[in-house]
């Protein structure tokens, strides 16, 4: 029992180094200045990028002018309904009135 104890603490010693290792080493990787296609690579992906945010904000600003126009026939189709609604009431109201004297 205790000789199998330091072989798995040395075991989880070696692992734990191997990690600290590999993540210092993907650190230096990333710290080294960038090559010269890996610039030309980041240049097309931004421009590609770029292009892909303005077609967006042109289809955003597409929906929000549909959104607009249907939101004016939602409004005057209000405005009809609500004036049908009061002239129903007023000649029902004339007619009880009629009616009534």
């Amino acid at each position: 029992m205790t000789q199998e104890q330091p072989t798995n603490f040395n075991r989880e010693i070696d692992r734990m180094l191997t990690k600290s290792e590999q993540r210092i080493e993907q650190l230096r990787e990333l710290n080294r200045p960038l090559r010269p296609w890996e610039k030309d690579r980041f240049k097309e992906r931004l421009s590609k990028l770029e292009k892909q945010e303005t077609w967006d904000k042109a289809e955003l600003q597409e929906r929000l002018t549909r959104l607009k126009k249907e939101l004016r026939i939602v409004y005057a189709l209000s405005a009809f309904v609500l004036l049908s609604l009061f002239v129903c009431c007023v000649i029902f109201s004339f007619g009880l009135w009629k009616t009534l004297h």
